[in-house]
């Protein structure tokens, strides 16, 4: 005897896959929704409708049970990424969109930092080295990159970085001017020293400790901007000349 199960296929599980987990704001992922009904094997046919936040942000025709979506409709902060069809609904899966921890704008045809630990962070840290390279995730060790050129870069830190290591970019003739972001909140000793080339600094609200030698014998900057508490004594500690070019 023979028993035939005919029945019909009904979604009962979705799986959903973000091809990345952190972005920059703009950046595109493409979401993968595997759909399985109620004897796990692949449903042929069908529609997905992909969720951020809640909110639609369009859909997927399913085949040989994968439906995609490459979307960039994501907000600053920790996105919440959902595939459902009819009343089925996957598991969330996070999506980061992360901003701009330190800009440092730099000359000639080579970048590197001064030490094997530029800065501490947490999360993913994504690179704009600013020229037509791909975005690169940051996984840890001295910082180097080849431009070929020798022009002008800004170089872009995305992600959660809290602190510019002691020594990070010691004796970096090229550096000539640097943005600090608002996760920042501390710049350690001699993270900075010794930049010759170095004209502009502009620190965030956020840097809660500026400590000794950050900034000293940089001896071209001319402006040093301290959104921050104006209380930390920059100046005993960086010379008294950088008094003159600080504004807040």
């Amino acid at each position: 005897t023979v028993t035939v199960d005919d029945y019909t296929p009904v979604a009962s599980s979705i799986g959903l896959v973000a091809d990345k987990s952190a972005i920059i704001s703009g950046q595109s992922v493409l979401l993968t929704a595997s759909v399985v009904d109620q004897h796990s094997q692949s449903i042929s046919s069908g529609t997905v409708t992909f969720k951020v936040n809640g909110t639609s942000v369009g859909t997927g025709s399913i085949s040989s049970g994968v439906a995609t979506l490459t979307t960039s409709a994501f907000s600053d902060g920790v996105n919440q990424v959902t595939a459902e069809i009819g009343s089925v609904s996957s598991d969330i899966v996070n999506v980061s969109v992360i901003g701009v921890a330190l800009t440092l704008g730099v000359t000639g045809d080579s970048f590197s930092s001064s030490n094997s630990t530029p800065f501490i962070y947490t999360g993913d840290v994504l690179i704009d080295w600013g020229d037509s390279s791909a975005l690169e995730t940051y996984t840890g060790g001295q910082l180097n990159h080849y431009y070929g050129d020798a022009g002008n870069h800004e170089i872009k830190f995305y992600g959660n970085i809290t602190s510019i290591y002691s020594g990070a970019f010691f004796e970096n003739a090229e550096i000539v001017f640097v943005t600090i972001g608002s996760s920042i909140t501390t710049l350690d000793t001699g993270c900075f020293m010794l930049c010759t080339g170095l004209t502009n600094v502009d620190v965030s609200s956020s840097v809660a400790h500026i400590e000794k030698h950050c900034f000293e014998k940089s001896t071209d900057l001319t402006e040093v901007v301290l959104n921050c508490d104006t209380s930390l004594n920059i100046v005993e500690y960086n010379c008294s000349w950088i008094q003159d070019c600080t504004s807040f």
